[in-house]
């Protein structure tokens, strides 16, 4: 059900929270 999360238009804030874990 996650790929479902990851499709929605808030996709963008995913993407941030994502980029900004990678950065850690």
């Amino acid at each position: 059900m996650s790929f479902v999360m990851y499709s929605t238009p808030w996709c963008g804030y995913c993407k941030r929270l994502k980029s900004q874990l990678a950065d850690l």
